[in-house]
């Protein structure tokens, strides 16, 4: 488990947090986190809640995300500035109110 539920971080998410194949719960929520979402959540293969709103994460939403969407898990990424299209497997409920704002 990674509670880091508004813990006032800053920066990126880190590329390889992937890695971390037993990590069952990650929560970045509340936080001043920029930057994509890492294509390596998709392999977090033991995840059940992943919680990434209230963010500043920017761009595109990688179709890798849904890899783990595929089982049931708790996963948040609203009030972000998220540009769409996002991927197919991520529910309206999910992607939440988003800042388009800077999107091309």
């Amino acid at each position: 488990m990674l509670w880091l539920y508004d813990n006032n971080l800053i920066g990126q998410i880190p590329k390889n947090v992937g890695h971390l194949i037993y990590l069952d719960t990650l929560n970045l929520a509340y936080n001043q986190l920029t930057g994509e979402i890492p294509s390596s959540l998709g392999d977090l293969q033991n995840i059940k809640y992943l919680y990434l709103y209230h963010n500043k994460l920017n761009g595109s939403i990688s179709d890798s995300i849904c890899k783990i969407l595929q089982s049931d898990i708790s996963f948040q990424i609203w009030e972000n500035q998220l540009c769409p299209p996002y991927p197919n497997c991520i529910s309206k409920n999910s992607i939440g109110a988003q800042d388009t704002s800077k999107c091309i």
